[in-house]
């Protein structure tokens, strides 16, 4: 198995450790909210970053140590200086990134232009990497934002002076852990220990967070849905009776596990927001296929943040090449994708157009793919559109551009690797799918049998086109 199902299966087992274990249970199921159901997106990046032996959690390596202290110390003065010095009519909670030609994360592109377009004053809530990132970022974006990762500074802080300290570590110390291999038995154990310590630091930092919603004063609260850091804003924001939106972000497949149900504790101690804003139709029946704890009320089809029409691209050149749409992508087994690159390459009528990350250097991104820049090979950002012509087909693994790509109404093709979560898009119809030793012949031969149904699959996924605009006039009406 890939390492993607291995650290499913090893999250399900870690579920029904805690679910057997009393004292477990009692504090990550049974307290004031479902702690085990918040933690399951940083449970699963670790046991899969484990995996993979990358040594992180999942979330990126940190700088050295003078420079988390100042980017420590930053996100704690930028947030008391948020709360003291302005008021908000929105809170919009974010990642903080920083793309090339913006100030803000260009996931939420959208949402960031309808609010400024309707002259609301914002305070962000950010999530950030203490040590890598805070300070560079703020000087860029040139406002002050609060850092959820100051709340978590200050919890640890107090939690140092916890009494519950030696009597946590022993219990953790003490598990059993039966259902996994030896070797990875301490290991677990350290997860057990992070996710009681977390159950303890949830009633903390919500009650900060109280606080700083207190100071703002914001009819709503709006914000990407990432299911790792939400959850304590969005429990403030709901005993304060601020309405608490969240917006799709990316895909959602069986290994996106913190917007789906781990089948343990009550539904109604799962925190989550009053609504999820999903891009169509396509992706409110994809969650509840797969199992969300989101009720049907609670999605709202509401477009999509990076796309606010549907476009109307030119048909494909019919000269002699074949261009080959390829997205970066941070999951792909990088080294199994670049074998079947480099088998379409071999064929000198194919040109690969390589769609890159704006907050990436080109040169980072190929080197992953072990690629060099060639005639054959170009780099193409924002300047998909205007390629179109010489497109012919859009080939990855598993990632939101590729369900965005559909738009183009160019034929989508999944590749066979270890990686399977691509493999919804195949047995939803809306994408091909390509087996390991294929070469160009075999991809163009499949493009050319796909392009009838570009059009189709592309309606399919699309449905109607809900505007932003008119869902945020709605949403915000109400608030």
């Amino acid at each position: 198995m890939d390492t993607t199902s291995v650290a499913l299966e090893q999250l399900r087992a870690f579920n029904r450790m805690v679910s057997e274990t009393p004292e477990l249970r009692s504090r990550l199921v049974e307290g004031s909210y479902d702690v085990l159901q918040q933690q399951q997106a940083r449970l699963f990046a670790a046991l899969r970053g484990r995996l993979k032996k990358s040594g992180t959690d999942g979330e990126g390596s940190q700088g050295g140590r003078m420079r988390a202290y100042a980017d420590a110390a930053a996100a704690l003065l930028l947030t008391a200086w948020s709360a003291a010095s302005r008021r908000a009519d929105i809170v919009v909670f974010a990642v903080d990134m920083i793309s090339a030609d913006g100030d803000h994360d260009f996931r939420l592109d959208g949402l960031y232009r309808a609010l400024r377009a309707r002259n609301l004053r914002t305070v962000e809530v950010l999530h950030t990497l203490i040590g890598s990132t805070t300070l560079a970022h703020a000087r860029s974006r040139k406002r002050a934002a609060a850092y959820h990762e100051a709340f978590e500074i200050l919890a640890r802080l107090w939690f140092r002076f916890c009494r519950c300290r030696p009597k946590l570590r022993a219990l953790a110390a003490a598990l059993p852990c039966e259902a996994f291999p030896e070797g990875e038995r301490p290991f677990i154990r350290k997860l057990a220990l992070q996710s009681m310590e977390a159950a303890l630091y949830a009633p903390f930092k919500v009650r900060l967070y109280r606080w700083l919603l207190r100071r703002l004063k914001p009819c709503a609260v709006l914000g990407i849905d990432d299911t790792r850091y939400y959850h304590d804003l969005v429990a403030a924001a709901r005993d304060l009776g601020i309405p608490f939106h969240a917006f799709q972000h990316g895909l959602y497949t069986v290994s996106h596990v913190g917007w789906l149900d781990d089948g343990y504790g009550s539904n109604a101690k799962k925190i989550r927001p009053d609504t999820l804003v999903v891009w169509s139709e396509y992706w409110k029946r994809e969650l509840l296929r797969l199992g969300t704890y989101f009720s049907e009320n609670d999605l709202l089809i509401g477009g999509s943040p990076k796309r606010e029409k549907d476009i109307n691209p030119p048909p494909p050149s019919p000269s002699g090449g074949f261009g080959v749409l390829v997205p970066y992508e941070t999951g792909a087994p990088k080294h199994e994708v670049s074998v079947f690159l480099k088998a379409f390459l071999d064929d000198p009528a194919i040109t690969v157009f390589f769609k890159a990350r704006p907050d990436m250097t080109h040169e980072a991104q190929l080197k992953e793919y072990g690629l060099e820049t060639s005639p054959r090979l170009v780099i193409v950002e924002k300047d998909v559109e205007s390629r179109l012509p010489d497109i012919h087909a859009v080939v990855g693994v598993c990632s939101t551009y590729l369900y965005d790509a559909l738009a183009f109404r160019r034929p989508v093709v999944i590749i066979e690797t270890s990686r399977t979560s691509g493999m919804a898009m195949v047995h939803n119809g809306l994408a091909g799918f390509l087996p390991k030793g294929s070469d160009a012949a075999a991809l163009k031969s499949l493009a050319a049998s796909s392009q009838s149904k570009a059009e189709e699959r592309a309606r399919a996924y699309l449905g109607g086109g809900v505007s932003l605009d008119q869902t945020l006039d709605a949403l915000l009406a109400g608030s």
